[in-house]
């Protein structure tokens, strides 16, 4: 006579089964950027799409990069030979840009177009990349004439004008930076004098939830360059939902 299977048992390996691939399928493919063995990586964007920079292991880009915001508004070009770390002189991994609905401390009689922050903040290209914004006529505030934009920096405390190129053919206004800080699209009437960029921290600024862009993604929380820490969460984690179906796997049995 067959002996039937154990209806209970088989429920129970089904259940734990289905818990353990949905824990592994709930894993992130790439939780920092991989390096390969020469130490190159791929640099990625958060909220951003386009042509992703190589980086090699010093941090200096081996072939050029164009990255543009999802809205099409604002695109970072990063040419070869960029060399890019962040605060602590360490490589910097990836670009971020958060939309700032509402900067404050505009100059006098001024106002924004559209502001980027750019992050991670205290980050610097050496030499600098380009910036462009780009808007559309209806998009200009009142009172705002278009042969009065220009691309402001964020210095910690006030707004500073940067050297810009209009070009109203194509309606997109362009600059050079050297760090990341919040950026902001301005124009009006008032006459704002033009200084060096200076290497700031943002103003804070209500975020919301980033995405990234690349196949190589990544939470804002980087962890080291080769991924070793996500490695071993990941061992972690199928670890334990091994162990956990081992151990429903016995409990069911002895109740059988």
């Amino acid at each position: 006579m067959t002996k039937r299977p154990n209806q209970k048992l088989m429920l129970s390996i089904g259940t734990v089964s289905l818990i353990f691939v949905a824990m592994l399928s709930s894993l992130p493919l790439s939780i920092a950027a991989q390096t390969a063995a020469d130490g190159s990586y791929l640099m990625h964007g958060v909220n951003l799409v386009g042509t992703q920079p190589m980086m090699n292991k010093n941090g200096q880009s081996i072939s050029s990069g164009d990255l543009q915001t999802l809205d099409g508004k604002m695109s970072i070009k990063i040419p070869l030979g960029t060399i890019i770390h962040n605060a602590a002189g360490k490589n910097q991994e990836f670009i971020s840009a958060i939309l700032v609905p509402s900067p404050t401390s505009l100059p006098a009689q001024q106002k924004s177009v559209i502001a980027y922050e750019i992050g991670t903040p205290g980050a610097t290209f050496n030499p600098t990349v380009g910036l462009t914004f780009g808007y559309s006529d209806t998009e200009l505030p009142p009172n705002v004439s278009e042969s009065s934009l220009y691309i402001a920096q964020w210095n910690g405390s006030s707004w500073v004008r940067l050297a810009s190129d209009l070009n109203t053919s194509f309606n997109t206004v362009s600059t050079t930076i050297s760090s990341f800080t919040t950026y902001a699209l301005i124009g009006g009437s008032a006459t704002v004098t033009t200084t060096p960029p200076a290497t700031t921290t943002s103003p804070v600024t209500t975020t919301t939830n980033l995405t990234t862009t690349a196949s190589t993604q990544t939470s804002t929380s980087e962890t080291s360059s080769s991924g070793g820490s996500s490695n071993s969460t990941m061992i972690f984690v199928i670890g334990g939902a091994g162990v956990l179906l081992i151990i429903l796997l016995i409990a069911v049995t002895r109740k059988s």
